[in-house]
């Protein structure tokens, strides 16, 4: 009876160990896709997590909520808006105490690194790693020509901060007026440069579960699956209670 017991207890942490590994294989492997675009230039800092709808959450301790303050809302659209909206007025090309200038392409790239999500490189460079869009909504990016109209060449870009009917109002890091907030359609100079909408890569998914709100608050979709750090959600496989067999259920098999 005690090597029978002994051999059944054995089989059982046995069980328990590949099951473990099982676990740990499942969270080391479930890193979310959206945090990873696919051309080089873009990367993810790993200092968010997206809940199962796939909105991107950022770290608590950020930059945008602990060096410049802004209150988290529970959406990243709505805090990078509040954030670039504290650079009002600044010069083109200010710098400050930042680790570049605030040139148009500077300008959108400090506003999402502060909430973990990083770019680099020019207006042309962002121009290659967005998804082009048909139908911008806030969080989005407008491209433009430069100064050069004749030239297709993607010279200006813009932050979508809001979206009424065929109205789109953006704001920017312009040469002239420093950083503004204006509507496309009311400035002839940038309207007859527009080129395309572009989408940042890991903010697609937040922007498309936010579309389907409705008028709700974020954090009703934010509460149905819990968070792991750097990337990870909740695996499918066990979204649902994991049974454990018992020693009864491993001697029955035995």
């Amino acid at each position: 009876m005690t090597n029978t017991a002994n051999t059944t207890k054995h089989r059982f942490f046995h069980l328990l160990s590949i099951l473990f590994l099982v676990f740990t294989f499942s969270l080391s492997s479930c890193r979310v896709q959206q945090a990873k675009a696919s051309r080089s230039s873009y990367f993810s800092a790993g200092e968010g997590v997206y809940t199962s709808s796939g909105i991107y959450l950022p770290s608590p301790d950020c930059k945008a909520y602990t060096y410049h303050s802004i209150p988290p809302s529970g959406s990243i659209i709505d805090d990078a808006i509040a954030l670039g909206k504290k650079f009002l007025g600044k010069p083109y090309r200010y710098r400050g105490p930042f680790a570049w200038p605030m040139d148009c392409s500077g300008y959108v790239r400090y506003i999402f690194s502060c909430f973990g999500i990083h770019m680099s490189g020019s207006s042309h460079d962002l121009a290659q790693i967005i998804n082009r869009i048909d139908t911008p909504r806030p969080g989005d990016l407008l491209f433009f020509k430069g100064r050069n109209k004749r030239s297709s060449r993607v010279g200006h870009v813009a932050l979508v901060i809001e979206v009424k009917g065929n109205s789109i109002t953006m704001i920017h890091s312009t040469n002239s007026r420093g950083v503004v907030i204006e509507k496309l359609e009311a400035s002839p100079y940038f309207s007859s440069r527009f080129l395309f909408a572009g989408r940042i890569p890991q903010l697609r998914s937040t922007i498309e579960a936010l579309e389907k709100l409705n008028g709700k608050s974020p954090f009703d979709l934010i509460a149905i699956a819990p968070l792991f750090p750097q990337g990870h959600t909740f695996p499918a496989v066990l979204s649902t209670p994991l049974r454990l067999p018992t020693l009864e259920r491993v001697a029955s098999q035995s």
